[in-house]
């Protein structure tokens, strides 16, 4: 039974490792640098690196 009008919650923490593991997946074929991560999130570095 699906669950209409209902929305997961994430940390910020789980927010963040989603999309570091999205843009590693897209890019598959470059480098992916933590810097250029956390210019494009608007995210610290070490915030990032906590993540990754």
């Amino acid at each position: 039974m699906p669950l209409l009008g209902t929305s997961m919650k994430l940390t910020s923490h789980t927010d963040y490792g989603l999309r570091v593991l999205m843009a590693l997946a897209v890019n598959d074929d470059r480098l992916v640098t933590i810097e250029a991560l956390a210019e494009l999130h608007k995210v610290s570095r070490n915030h990032l690196m906590k993540v990754a």
